[in-house]
């Protein structure tokens, strides 16, 4: 059967570290900032998280998480997520999503995974010259990313990228393979991947994703912390939709010659990463007279007392 359109809905469209997240208190979420999600899903607003990181991470630390806040709300987190909910990882190159059936589903594509001599490479290095400042994250699927770790200082971080992007530089040109990587740097990370890869690619499938699903996105909010991330407001754009791009990173970072005269409005919030997020959210919440979702009191599931 034919899915009904859904004229004028509204996407949203989030990065995963930064604007769900607070990267210098190791990527801890605000339950309130599940509950704003909560609340836009059981209007029927699809939301997207457009990532870099791995299926596997995002399930666990975010879906897994948002499924309880569902559940504690007097959702059925299956009839909740179906339809109105997707992972896209790794950049666009993955995808979780549930079924008809309220079954998650997870997809690769092999088309934009990096060459093994690369993974090798970077690996050892990061072994013998960064061991204490960078992981290596094995769970990707397709590209590769070294992360900040836990000890390393958010504001210290830049150098040590800039290190490992000389060095990373170094060896690409030297085997002729620099035209084959893109790289890409984060606020907690270093990102290679496919050239066709990023952000742009991860909101064009998300709203591939939509249009099956039976959603006429007329509006796209994009919340990024990194200026790559601005990619996915730019491809909203293209495509004709009423577009906002909402940035919760570092305000060093907030470049304004990337941030400023753009074709759609731009906000850069003075509060950092998910509460800034928060802060978005909830002003936009009470514009439109939408309600956080209340907690069920013990002993009670979808209005009615339990035996």
């Amino acid at each position: 059967m034919e899915l009904m359109k859904r004229p004028g809905t509204v996407l949203w469209l989030f990065d995963v570290d930064g604007p769900l997240s607070d990267p210098t208190a190791k990527r801890i979420i605000e339950p309130v900032l599940l509950e704003e999600l909560v609340a836009r899903l059981a209007q029927g607003e699809p939301i997207v998280l457009n990532t870099g990181r791995a299926l596997p991470w995002v399930i666990e630390n975010i879906l897994t998480p948002l499924r309880y806040v569902a559940l504690r709300s007097g959702h059925d987190p299956d009839e909740l997520l179906k339809n109105r909910f997707c992972i896209i990882g790794e950049k666009g190159g993955s995808r979780a999503s549930y079924t008809a059936d309220g079954v998650l589903q997870l997809r690769c594509d092999p088309t934009l995974r990096l060459p093994l001599v690369v993974r090798l490479w970077v690996a050892r290095l990061v072994e013998k010259e960064f061991s204490d400042t960078l992981i290596y994250d094995v769970s990707k699927d397709g590209m590769i990313t070294v992360e900040k770790a836990d000890a390393v200082p958010l504001d210290a971080f830049p150098a040590i990228q800039q290190r490992f992007i000389d060095a990373l530089t170094s060896f690409l040109t030297a085997r002729s393979l620099e035209g084959t990587i893109r790289i890409d740097c984060t606020s907690i990370a270093v990102d290679l991947q496919h050239p066709l890869a990023g952000k742009a690619l991860g909101a064009s499938r998300a709203l591939q994703w939509a249009a099956r699903h039976g959603h006429a996105i007329a509006e796209a909010h994009c919340f990024g912390d990194s200026l790559s991330d601005i990619e996915m407001a730019d491809e909203c754009h293209r495509r004709g939709i009423r577009t906002a791009f909402h940035f919760v990173g570092d305000r060093k970072l907030a470049d304004p010659s990337v941030l400023r005269n753009r074709p759609y409005p731009v906000t850069e919030s003075t509060l950092p990463f998910g509460h800034g997020t928060m802060d978005i959210l909830a002003k936009d919440r009470a514009s439109r007279g939408i309600a956080l979702p209340a907690p069920l009191a013990p002993g009670t599931a979808g209005g009615s007392t339990l035996a």
